[in-house]
């Protein structure tokens, strides 16, 4: 699939795309409070963050999620832009997260970084064949501008945050 890749961006007079990305030099964004931050930015985006203490309290919140919630694990977290990196575990579980009413994201409070560098640099591009960054619920609007709600994916996205700053 590389030489294909390869032949096809020759064509177009396009390099060889790097395997990773490069690093990042300039100035990076820290926040005082990255959980603040993050909430903020998820909730601009239309999500919701619920914080638990420990694995425990999680746990039993998980055992009473309604019928149509597809619970995922991702990681890290962006502060900056309150998304979540999520690279599916297989086929069913991707499909299942773009047509559920209700998604969950639960994220260890460890993974959560204050921006977009960081988080890649935590990334591990070959891991898995498909990942993206999840912020909040599904939105598209018309050429009439009429916004719309869970057309393309969920109706609505919470992250979970599990444990203290350490």
């Amino acid at each position: 699939m590389g030489a294909s890749r390869d032949a096809i961006l020759g064509t177009l007079g396009v390099g060889a795309i790097p395997e990773t990305p490069p690093a990042y030099t300039g100035d990076t964004v820290r926040f005082d409070d990255p959980v603040s931050a993050f909430r903020a930015a998820l909730e601009a985006a239309g999500g919701t963050l619920v914080a638990f203490p420990d694995r425990d309290e999680c746990d039993a919140a998980c055992e009473v999620l309604p019928s149509e919630t597809v619970l995922l694990h991702g990681g890290p977290a962006v502060a900056e832009s309150g998304a979540v990196w999520w690279a599916p575990a297989d086929t069913e579980e991707r499909r299942a997260a773009f047509l559920a009413e209700r998604v969950v994201v639960v994220v260890a409070r460890g993974d959560l970084v204050d921006d977009l560098h960081t988080a890649y640099a935590r990334i591990e591009p070959a891991a898995a064949p498909y990942g993206c960054f999840v912020s909040g619920p599904s939105k598209t609007a018309d050429i009439e501008q009429a916004l719309v709600i869970g057309a393309h994916g969920p109706r609505a996205l919470a992250v979970w945050l599990v444990g203290q700053a350490g």
